[in-house]
């Protein structure tokens, strides 16, 4: 819930057979509601590389950390080009405070959309 946000769906070239599945469904999610998104490679060095190791398909969000929102951003989701979607992340600062409670019940609620569609399939 990065307080200068960009509404990022996993999107990874190499990711194991399936990861694409949960890239679409979370895409249509924000599709159908109107909502501006961007695919992101994170090149599997993140929090689900183990679960990629294992074969196990992945797929998930996030809204920006140390890199900054470049102006094409800015104008899809709003906030400030040149600034990090999120100067707290991992520091002193990285509080409730710091984050925007609008775009976190938005990425709420698409992984607990997604996690029930792909649960009862």
């Amino acid at each position: 819930a990065s307080a200068n946000f960009v509404r990022f769906v996993y999107d990874e070239p190499h990711a194991v057979p399936g990861s694409d599945l949960i890239t679409a469904r979370f895409a249509a999610h924000f599709d159908d509601l109107g909502l501006a998104w961007e695919p992101i490679d994170l090149t599997g060095k993140t929090d689900h590389a183990a679960f990629s190791d294992a074969d196990i398909p992945t797929g998930g969000l996030f809204s920006g950390g140390t890199e900054p929102k470049t102006n094409a951003q800015a104008s899809a989701f709003g906030g400030t080009p040149g600034i990090a979607a999120d100067a707290c992340i991992h520091r002193a600062c990285d509080s409730l405070a710091s984050i925007d409670e609008g775009v976190l019940a938005q990425m709420a609620d698409a992984a607990a959309l997604v996690i029930g569609d792909l649960a009862s399939d």
